[in-house]
């Protein structure tokens, strides 16, 4: 028995199928008394979310949903949600309501709330309806659209339908075997209203050795997605393989299968999900029977493994068997006392073979799972438990059982009349209807919100409808209406195109396989459709249009202009509501199968159209600022815009996209749209490529052909260099802030005088090439060369290796550099290159030159003699020198004597520089030093290192004039 995906169940022979948290049928079990163990590791991050009721139980598609409970997010977008098994837009929320609106294309499932990865149930599920009091006939269904498969003449029996890329549709997995494997074929729904449609065939194989009947797809990890479940083993519960859902609204894919070792080797088959322990997890369950292992003496027993997924990361404890006396015919699972837990419905027998319906109640509480022992709520006999559903809408899951030999017995139903604290049921109800267990169904067909009983009956083998015609008081079913024309194979029931009532599908396998679709047609139009008016009759795109005639229902196409609408809804046979898509001017038209309706003149007043307006044309250059806005025409109220750089959707929400991180190639365009709602219309701009520069910032240098003083009328070339980058460049040259040359990166003077400024600027660069700044170069002119000194100063007389002795020349114009030549055996000191040099003389008598230079040339040396004589004789010489003056002239000295330092004022006809030489008695020179003054001058001489006695001091002016002073050292 298994339970389809509109909340009815179905007999098979071989597979189980536990579904989320409502009702769960499966194979044999035999004791109602059960204890779980203590799950090995729990761990609750986040307050799972809890579902306590939801109004309306049930309503049109498209309308609105409120669900209450608990653990909800406060962020919409927070809260995964499925109705019907369809993924569903959270219009608002809280943390204990969300107000929802309900998918286009449902099945009867219980409504999901999924939050950090945990999810809570609703305990009924939410029924879409389409209009009360339609009539099943036998052409309720339309004759079968075949979409055919890849699977080819292998197609096992059994489909499941899930939404599985959450764009609110129930899409299609089928699977096959293929040699030591399997394959699946996935089937997207691209339906709309009265038009069933598909996408491209997706398959893959994976190499199993055996895959269960119906393949489980539930959401293991809680991301909102369905993962696909299987195990690896023929009759051992060994590895279960998980297939991650991967996809995204529009596009369907899986990873690739990921690996669980149970180990365990017990006779486990067939899979099953469901949160057991109210944890917002699903656990995995398979089925230990000795009807597949007959030479097994153990009990038959549930396997029982507790999913400890977190994060996202999935991951199981390890298996425990759990232990029953149960005849192997059908369970279910349910929540009868509306607890918010799932408890057992089982067919047991006892030690005498008396067998019983027993119900055992969920006591399970986090981390640890347990049951009440059974309690007997019906003798079975030989009847059948078909499965569970609330047939009388008062909000309590009820039992329906039939004959356990398919004979035409009769159908009874249990009316559950449980309470919070006690499990119990009416007394049955029975019916003259005996119906096999095989693909038995409880599902809406009609759209009045009642669950109609869908099976094959049992001494016919016809497929038959039961009207469900209950009220909350008492149970009631219209005859059977009987379908001949479907096979006897494992049927499921979904509303495909979003018109409110549930399709039946199945697989079916001939030379080709296919997937056979009958559309649900109830209540379809009679007659051929007319036109009576239609307002307004011009409009703008998402405008709603409404149409009066006759005729409407089952319409499939409406077009304006040639041009379909962008969505519409057939309120009754004479009205249709319908939304302006991009229209064109032109007749409308409203087909049916019965034909098409045709009415003039609609007129299109606009289109929406969105451009980028970009504050860079051309070359863009890096790290600048760039903005793009988007200016949207003929646009609704309250526009919503997205932006896609390269492809990748961008966190930027408004109209304008600001970046100063664009590069070369970037692509960048805009989505606009008017409504959050699922499906909504979107208009895509035009798209920008970006040309972008590199940012540089070169330096600017004058480089002159001649880096030395030029002499004047020599032609000196300028060249503007850039460095960091080349490019070719045009210069503004200036002398001495005035415009010279051409605009070429070269300028040639050779009329410079001394001190021009030459400037250059750069006038024109590249694009993203910052111009920089003016650089100057101020030029050195000689314009002659210079004089010849007029004599050297200094000593004409020296002592051999004396040290220390000054030469210099008066000051000389225009003079660059003085070339001094100084006697082999002697040593340069300091001073080359300047007027003044220190000298360290030789053993010889020798001559001493000076020439002095600039860029024009230079005059002949002057040149002096300086001889070598002993110290005595210079003394001598000295004392009777006709050059040395009187020590009363030109020199005054105090104190005298002296002790630590010692004053000498220059008369003001010594000349502007002089030189001062300080001797002992001998005539040893102890100081040696040139003074330069303006008149009268003032200098001092350290003496503290002197010896007490007799010193002299003897100025040497400009004409070589020798002025003496004697000096007493006094300590």
């Amino acid at each position: 028995m298994k339970n389809d995906s509109n909340g009815c169940l179905q007999t098979t022979n071989s597979f189980i199928r536990f579904q989320q948290n409502y009702f769960l049928l499966k194979t044999t079990i035999r004791k109602a008394s059960i204890l779980l163990l203590t799950c090995l590791f729990f761990q609750q991050l986040f307050a799972q979310p809890v579902v306590t009721s939801f109004l309306p139980l049930t309503g049109l598609p498209g309308s609105t949903v409120t669900i209450y409970g608990s653990g909800f997010s406060a962020n919409p977008l927070e809260n995964i949600v499925f109705v019907g098994g369809s993924h569903a837009y959270v219009k608002t929320a809280s943390a204990n309501k969300l107000t929802v609106q309900v998918p286009r294309s449902t099945t009867n499932k219980p409504i999901s709330v999924t939050v950090n990865n945990l999810t809570g149930f609703s305990a009924l599920p939410y029924i879409t309806t389409y209009k009360t009091g339609n009539v099943i006939t036998p052409g309720t269904f339309e004759t079968p659209e075949n979409f055919r498969m890849s699977l080819r003449a292998n197609v096992e029996d059994g489909l499941t339908i899930e939404d599985l890329d959450n764009d609110g549709k129930p899409d299609i997995f089928a699977k096959s075997r293929i040699g030591l494997g399997f394959l699946y074929s996935i089937y997207r729904n691209t339906s709309t209203p009265g038009n069933i449609s598909f996408a491209a065939e997706i398959s893959a194989v994976i190499p199993l050795r055996r895959i269960d009947n119906v393949l489980p797809l539930a959401d293991i990890d809680g991301d909102g997605k369905k993962d696909f479940l299987c195990r690896n083993s023929s009759d051992e519960f060994l590895d279960i393989r998980i297939l991650r859902n991967k996809s995204t609204p529009g596009n369907i894919s899986f990873e690739n299968p990921q690996s669980f070792p149970l180990n365990t080797r017990d006779h486990v088959f067939d899979l099953g999900v469901a949160d057991l322990n109210g944890d917002g997890k699903l656990d995995l369950f398979g089925i230990k029977t000795r009807f597949y292992a007959t030479d097994d003496p153990s009990p038959d027993s549930i396997a029982f493994t507790q999913n400890t997924s977190s994060g996202g990361n999935i991951s199981f404890a390890p298996p425990v068997l759990l232990h029953f006396n149960f005849l192997n015919y059908r369970y279910a699972l349910a929540d009868f006392n509306g607890d918010g837990k799932i408890d057992v419905l089982s067919v047991t027998h006892d030690a005498s073979s008396n067998y019983s319906i027993s119900a055992s109640i969920n006591t399970s509480s986090h981390g640890n799972i347990s049951f009440d022992d059974a309690k007997n709520i019906y003798p079975a006999g030989s009847n059948l438990l078909l499965g569970v559903g609330d047939v009388n809408k008062d909000g309590k899951p009820d039992i329906a059982i039939s004959s356990l030999h398919n004979k035409n017995d009769s159908l009874l139903f249990l009316l559950n009349t449980s309470t919070s604290n006690n499990v119990s049921f009416a007394a049955p109800v029975s019916f003259p209807y005996g119906l096999n267990a095989a693909n038995f169904h409880m599902v809406d067909v009609d759209g009045d919100g009642k669950l109609d009983i869908c099976a094959y009956k049992g001494n016919t083998g016809n497929y038959v409808i039961l009207k469900n015609t209950s009220s909350t008081e008492r149970l009631s079913f219209a005859s059977p209406v009987s379908f001949p024309a479907f096979p006897k194979k494992a049927i499921e029931f979904g509303d495909f195109d979003g018109d409110g009532r549930q399709d039946l599908s199945y697989t079916v396998r001939d030379y080709f396989s296919f997937v056979s679709i009958h559309r649900n047609q109830t209540d379809t139009a009679l007659g051929i459709p007319s036109i009576v008016s239609f307002t307004p009759a011009t409009a703008n795109q998402n405008d709603t249009l409404t149409i009066d005639g006759d005729n409407f229902n089952g319409t499939t196409n409406i077009t304006l202009g040639g041009t379909p609408v962008q969505s519409f809804k057939v309120i009754s046979n004479n009205k249709i509501s319908a939304v302006v898509n991009r229209g064109s001017t032109g007749d409308l038209q409203v087909t049916t199968r019965k034909g098409v309706a045709t009415k003039s003149f609609f007129t299109y007043l606009s289109d929406t159209t969105v451009k980028l307006l970009s504050t860079s044309s051309g070359i863009v250059c890096s790290e600048n600022l760039v903005k793009v806005k988007a200016v949207v025409t003929n646009a609704d109220k309250g526009i919503f815009y997205r932006w896609y750089k390269n492809g990748k959707l961008s966190t930027i929400s408004g109209n304008i996209y600001s970046s100063r991180a664009l590069v070369d190639g970037d692509s960048l365009w805009c989505v606009v749209f008017f409504s959050l709602a699922p499906g909504h219309k979107e208009w895509k701009s035009d798209v920008i490529k970006f040309d972008v520069n590199l940012s540089r910032s070169p330096q600017l240098r004058i480089q002159p052909s001649r880096t030395t003083t030029i002499c004047k009328g020599t032609p000196i070339t300028f060249k503007a260099i850039i460095n960091k980058i080349d490019f070719v460049h045009l210069c503004q040259w200036k002398k001495n802030d005035q415009v010279v040359g051409d605009s070429s990166d070269t300028y040639v003077d050779d009329n410079l005088k001394n001190g021009d400024l030459i400037s250059c600027m750069i006038v024109q660069a590249p694009e993203c090439i910052v111009i920089p700044g003016i650089d100057s170069l101020r030029v050195a002119v000689d314009e002659a060369k210079p004089s010849a000194p007029a004599l050297i100063i200094g000593p004409d007389e020296v002592s051999s290796s004396q040290a220390g002795i000054i030469f210099s020349v008066p000051p000389v114009a225009d003079v660059r550099k003085y070339k001094w030549q100084i006697p082999h055996d002697a040593g340069l000191v300091s001073g080359n290159g300047t007027d003044s040099i220190i000298v360290n003389w030789g053993t010889t008598t020798a001559k001493i030159s000076v020439l002095t230079w600039n860029a024009c040339g230079a005059p002949p040396a002057v040149t002096k003699t300086v001889r070598v004589t002993s110290t005595n004789e210079r003394i001598a010489k000295t004392a009777t020198s006709k050059q040395v003056t009187n020590e009363t002239g030109s020199i005054m000295v105090y104190p005298n004597p002296a002790n630590n330092k010692v004053s000498i004022v220059l008369a003001p006809n010594t000349g502007n520089y002089c030189m001062i030489e300080l001797r002992d008695p001998n005539g040893k020179l102890l100081l040696h030093q040139k003074i330069t003054t303006n008149g009268e001058m003032r200098t001092e001489i350290n003496t503290s290192t002197l010896a007490p006695g007799v010193y002299y001091i003897q100025v040497i002016d400009k004409s070589n004039k020798i002025t003496s002073k004697r000096l007493m050292i006094a300590k």
